[in-house]
């Protein structure tokens, strides 16, 4: 397996990484309406892009649109994984940042809604004979 075929997930996985680690008025204000807890929609954004990146990228490495268990198994658990470190770093070590479990049941959020997706669109929409 070459990190090659997973580009597109590094790129995202770092970006979240810069936007998760700097300081919190090193982030431009993109939200001129106050939206409560927008923050949470950014984390499920975060992990939901790179959930749904992972499957993409496993299925072009594959050639299957269905992945089996034990990729999904193993995705899933990297990003949590990730997302712990993440909310980790920020709680312990940036001092500009607060980690926290709303952040990171966002995160855990988008992971687990971006498997029902990719679920729904690798039976429904790309193959559609099988059910």
């Amino acid at each position: 397996m070459s990190l090659l075929n997973y580009w597109r997930s590094i790129l995202w996985a770092l970006l979240s990484l810069v936007a998760c680690v700097l300081p919190g008025n090193r982030i431009p204000k993109i939200n001129k309406i106050a939206i409560p807890h927008f923050d949470k929609v950014v984390h499920f954004t975060l992990f939901f892009v790179l959930t749904l990146l992972l499957f993409y990228e496993n299925r072009l490495r594959t050639g299957n649109v269905k992945l089996s268990r034990e990729p999904i198994f193993w995705i899933i658990v990297a990003i949590i994984l990730y997302a712990s470190v993440l909310e980790g770093l920020q709680y312990f070590f940036i001092a500009s940042r607060s980690g926290n479990l709303a952040d990171l049941a966002a995160n855990f959020l988008g992971v687990f809604v971006a498997v029902l997706v990719y679920a729904f669109v690798a039976k429904f929409l790309i193959n559609p004979k099988s059910t």
